[in-house]
């Protein structure tokens, strides 16, 4: 009883409607087109022609509805028969070959950054593990291997084919050890300080000996001695003084590898930063990451919050406490003149969209150009079912936490080996102070927590203390 091609639409006009084929098929098109007064007409016709041939008017006005919802989104059996075919095709693959479905996927997608890091994103959320590229052991293309999908140097943006296949001949003679021996060994036209910039800050060259900060400080020095060593060794010719110099220097007292000055590696976060530069995503970690508190805290993934939307069956909005990475801020002015802004944020499970309404930007706006990381606590718009979005009712910048007197709880959980002494250990551990306490544990397979008449101070050596001590500590705002 589902209509599945647009040739049964024809079929049913024809059988019930009373339509030649050739009127069938005007019936499809003007389906297709969504003409409101054509279609009126057409409704008309088609219960005409039903009841004319003994079926009901009510069943066949029905019917036309059933048809015209299904023009919406149908297709003709042949390419309806081949979307099919190739959706089921996909579907397989994805499901059984995830690490090389998705490795084929993201190549095809490296034109277009903004699919390119949505689909980086799908192979960390089917639980995958996306392998830096390494300029010893990635290809062009991203390539399925036992420990992940591996990101193809294709990925990285500044670097041209012309580059990548001129590197992967030189690599298939023998691997690089050194950055001075890969700059004299690659075509310095084709593979420039711009391409090498790329691969260093996407940590491409991380294989070789220096850190990038030592690799791009030092990288015109390098590149000179490069060129200088090539036309040595192209021309066999020696300077101009050279003849009162002494003997030419023979190929073991050539440069094979260089020495990086002393040079501390760039902060986590500037290292995150210029690889979601180049590459639209963060490959060696996450920004989130560099936030000890965050483990601490009490929130709800964004991916959570989404799914939770999603199950409400009333009008009332949940409210969440969320914690994000800001990616993108932009601010309008409300009918009444007030300032307002929309706040992309994600985490490590998806990302967010933040509506701060006039009264909570107002008291936030200075905070949302010093720091990049937020507590966010608001409510979620449910009526938006596809992306998470929050109402923000207060933002709290993620590194001041404990400067503020933000936290307003801390749970200790007690694990269920832990014994008297140890209890005693954790109460004589913990000092008086301002918040208030909970402790959960388990008894007989039931979960308990109970509020402490004490209340005791917090910090993050604290925290630190309860979590070597073996305890899972957590802290509300």
């Amino acid at each position: 009883g589902v209509i599945v091609y647009q040739e049964q639409v024809m079929k049913i006009a024809s059988a019930i409607g009373g339509y030649t084929l050739g009127g069938a098929d005007i019936l499809r098109r003007a389906m297709g087109k969504k003409k409101a007064d054509v279609m009126a007409e057409q409704k008309a016709l088609f219960a005409q022609g039903a009841v004319a041939q003994g079926f009901d008017g009510k069943k066949a006005a029905e019917l036309f509805e059933l048809m015209e919802y299904f023009a919406g989104y149908g297709f003709n059996k042949s390419h309806s028969a081949a979307y099919a075919l190739i959706a089921y095709h996909t579907a397989y693959l994805k499901a059984n070959y995830p690490s090389e479905f998705l490795a084929a996927l993201v190549t095809f997608e490296t034109d277009n950054p903004d699919n390119l890091t949505k689909y980086l994103q799908e192979i960390h959320d089917m639980g995958l593990t996306t392998v830096p590229p390494n300029i010893n052991a990635s290809d062009i293309e991203f390539v399925a291997k036992p420990e992940g999908v591996v990101f193809g140097l294709k990925g990285i943006k500044n670097v041209g084919l012309a580059a990548l296949h001129n590197i992967l001949e030189e690599r298939a003679q023998k691997p690089f050890t050194d950055f001075f021996e890969f700059c004299k060994r690659v075509d310095l036209r084709v593979v420039n300080k711009r391409v090498l910039e790329s691969l260093i800050c996407a940590g491409a060259m991380d294989c070789l000996p220096g850190n990038r900060a030592q690799k791009t400080a030092e990288l015109d020095k390098v590149l000179d001695l490069a060129h200088q060593q090539k036309e040595a060794e192209k021309t066999g010719q020696m300077g101009l003084f050279g003849m009162f110099a002494g003997p030419a220097p023979t190929a073991e007292q050539k440069i094979e590898t260089y020495a990086f000055a002393l040079l501390d590696e760039w902060p986590d976060k500037e290292k995150l930063e210029k690889e979601r530069e180049v590459a639209g995503f963060y490959l060696s970690s996450h920004p989130l990451k560099t936030y000890p508190v965050l483990q601490w805290l009490e929130f709800t993934p964004f991916a959570q919050a989404l799914d939770l939307i999603k199950t409400v069956t009333s009008l009332k909005e949940p409210t969440v406490t969320c914690c994000g990475l800001v990616q993108n801020i932009k601010t309008i002015l409300t009918k009444k003149g007030d300032k307002m802004a929309f706040m992309q944020c994600e985490d490590l499970t998806g990302d967010a969209e933040i509506i701060i309404f006039p009264s909570v930007y107002a008291k936030v706006e200075n905070l949302l150009s010093q720091h990049h990381v937020f507590i966010i606590k608001g409510t979620l718009d449910i009526t938006a079912q596809n992306k998470c979005k929050i109402k923000a009712n207060e933002l709290i910048p993620a590194d001041t936490i404990f400067d503020n007197d933000m936290v307003k709880t801390l749970t200790v959980r007690i694990p269920a080996h832990a014994g008297e002494p140890d209890v005693k250990a954790l109460k004589e551990s913990l000092q008086t102070g301002d918040i208030p306490l909970q402790v959960a544990f388990n008894d007989n397979n039931h979960d308990l927590l109970l509020m402490s008449t004490t209340k005791v101070a917090c910090s993050p050596d604290v925290l630190k203390q309860l979590t070597s001590a073996g305890f899972k500590a957590q802290i509300g705002v």
